[in-house]
């Protein structure tokens, strides 16, 4: 996993404990009336706030960090392969050059 997506994930995880708003809208018209139907319209709201999940959110968020730690240490560590592999390769490349001096 990529070093923003692991980011994103866990952002995404700790968004889970804010309230979220939902909303639906309806209307039709009534079969049931005179000739032209009578019209109807419908407005609701829901507010949902996590009180109580039972540990699920902070576990998921806990799983997130622990995925986002981990893509920090492997970029970390690449970044210290690569350095490694460079110094080796200019010390070889110093060697070779005193060698073709020399000789």
């Amino acid at each position: 996993m990529r070093f923003e997506g692991s980011q994103a994930a866990t952002i995404s995880a700790q968004r889970q404990t804010l309230p979220t708003l939902n909303a639906l809208t309806s209307t039709g018209q009534s079969a049931f009336s005179d000739k032209n139907g009578k019209w109807w319209y419908g407005a609701c709201g829901v507010i949902s706030i996590p009180l109580f999940t039972g540990g699920r959110i902070e576990s998921e968020i806990r799983e997130a960090q622990a995925i986002q730690r981990t893509t920090e240490a492997r970029l970390r560590g690449a970044c210290q392969v690569n350095c490694v592999t460079e110094l080796w390769v200019r010390l070889l490349a110093l060697d070779l050059l005193r060698e073709w001096r020399i000789g």
